[in-house]
């Protein structure tokens, strides 16, 4: 069945990331070159200081830093509701 095309849009100046696998190396291996370490855990809360923020891991083990980014997909909305805030 041919659906005619009934318009379309062109975003000027964008651009698409066609190898995913080669972005996620290549900011991985600029994160190390700046000091950074990966850790793989699972978080279980989140808890706010004055000037950092602690990750409480599943192992009993903790991580602080200034700045948390939750990227826990569907486990995100745990996390974030004790401390008030709502994640779809």
């Amino acid at each position: 069945m041919d659906v005619p095309i009934a318009g379309a849009i062109c975003f000027e100046g964008s651009g698409q990331i066609t190898d995913l696998n080669a972005l996620v190396r290549a900011l991985r291996a600029y994160f190390q070159a700046l000091g950074g370490v990966f850790r793989e855990a699972r978080a279980t809360a989140l808890m706010p200081g004055e000037t950092e923020t602690r990750v409480m891991l599943a192992d009993g083990g903790a991580l602080a830093a200034p700045a948390v980014l939750v990227a826990a997909g569907v486990a995100s909305a745990a996390l974030l509701a004790p401390l008030g805030f709502r994640a779809p």
